[in-house]
């Protein structure tokens, strides 16, 4: 068993985030997570998507998903680094 798969979490990003990066950006961020669920909202222009993640924090069975701040750094290799800062 994945040992991950407690570790689920909720995040967003905007569209113009989404349209503003290169493909191979996308990539580096986006291989962190396994998206479970992705829904785009209209009247807010974003993409919310519920993941699994080893960056989430361990949560119980039945408790509601929390929400995650996901943020992006640039390194010198010109890689990008994420880490997650769990909403309260």
């Amino acid at each position: 068993m994945n040992e991950n798969i407690n570790r689920a979490g909720r995040f967003r990003f905007s569209t113009k985030l989404i349209e503003s990066l290169s493909y191979n950006v996308l990539i580096d961020i986006m291989k962190n997570f396994i998206i479970i669920k992705c829904d785009y909202i209209f009247h807010g222009k974003y993409i919310e998507y519920i993941a699994i993640s080893h960056l989430f924090d361990e949560i119980e069975k039945g408790v509601v998903t929390p929400e995650y701040t996901i943020m992006i750094t640039q390194e010198k290799n010109r890689k990008h680094s994420v880490s997650v800062q769990r909403k309260k």
